[in-house]
């Protein structure tokens, strides 16, 4: 059971209020805790995020990412939880609320209607938009993070681990060389594309729809990635149920933003590189949805077989990497 990170007295100092209500709120795939706070007294609500870990010791050490990251999202204008009291001593951040609607749920309630379908991921591809117009500058510690080599093949061992590895037909000498050889060339073509700002975990559960505008959740991760990163994340989320022509088309439209407020040449540069960026990143979140289950996160089990069905019916690049494509993904559906 979750414990208040906070206690009660200091919560009722920050809030000024003697009249303070602290719940814990449903977990989601990271490390950290969440808490709902609320004052009758004040009618506003604010979110405890609670850390562990070497993320509590950033936080004490006044090097914890996501509050110099959540600056950096606000002077390109994104939307993004203010912070309101840093509480080193318990390793909590006291933040904004952004709500209780994430862009998933949000999908699911319009029922297929294409028009405010379109108009929430263009507000998708806005904010991408501005991501990739971040420059870094001399303390940017994201800057010095990337979707290098070896990271990248890191990943893609965690879903051999994870996921691969548990299906005995994959446990043999053929399929090992194969993987290895087809991943190592996957990541050195992705890795000379790490060249944006990236948020690396760009996905509807991240985004809150507040008012008419969205909010971005859980961006401590970013770092220099390829312009494709975030649009894959968001197209291809194995969590919205959408159709794989459907995806596509929103795709498209995306291409077309790209090119219409950033530059003909980056839309072109993930018009030729998302294929390649989607396989990586499925193939790594099937790997996590796998270890999440394992866990104990029993219900992110569910979304392991959308997650392969959207690589195996979408038109990848199958003369690249013809094993992956065309041998391990289907066998695995």
């Amino acid at each position: 059971m979750n414990q208040t990170p906070v206690p009660h007295d200091v919560l009722c100092g920050l809030l000024k209020s003697q009249d303070v209500r602290c719940s814990p709120l449903s977990g989601d795939g990271s490390d950290r805790t969440y808490f709902r706070v609320s004052s009758s007294e004040r009618g506003e609500t604010y979110l405890l995020m609670k850390l562990t870990g070497k993320d509590a010791k950033a936080l004490r050490n006044g090097s914890y990412p996501w509050i110099a990251l959540g600056k950096t999202l606000k002077n390109v204008e994104i939307c993004v939880p203010r912070v309101h009291s840093i509480l080193p001593e318990y390793g909590t951040l006291m933040i904004d609320d952004l709500g209780k609607t994430m862009l998933e749920k949000r999908i699911q309630s319009i029922k297929g209607n294409t028009k405010k379908l379109y108009a929430l991921y263009d507000q998708g591809f806005s904010i991408i938009s501005k991501f990739m117009k971040i420059a870094p500058e001399n303390d940017d510690f994201w800057s010095s993070k990337t979707f290098d080599h070896k990271f990248l093949q890191d990943e893609l061992l965690f879903f051999q681990i994870q996921y691969l590895n548990f299906f005995p037909t994959f446990n043999n000498r053929r399929d090992a060389l194969l993987f290895r050889h087809e991943t190592n060339s996957l990541c050195h073509f992705i890795a000379k594309l790490s060249r944006h700002f990236v948020h690396r975990d760009f996905h509807s559960r991240n985004l809150m729809c507040v008012g008419s505008e969205l909010g971005v959740l859980d961006f401590q991760d970013a770092r220099w990635g390829p312009a494709a990163y975030d649009v894959v994340s968001l197209c291809f989320d194995a969590y919205v149920p959408l159709s794989p022509e459907k995806r596509e088309e929103v795709l498209n439209r995306g291409l077309e933003f790209f090119a219409k407020n950033n530059n003909p040449e980056l839309s072109e540069e993930i018009s030729q590189s998302w294929r390649a960026v989607l396989l990586q990143r499925q193939l790594k979140a099937i790997g996590s949805f796998a270890y999440l289950t394992r866990k104990t996160k029993r219900d992110y089990a569910q979304y392991i077989s959308p997650a392969l069905k959207i690589l195996n019916q979408i038109g990848m690049a199958e003369d690249k990497w013809p094993y992956l494509v065309n041998d391990m993904v289907p066998r695995l559906v």
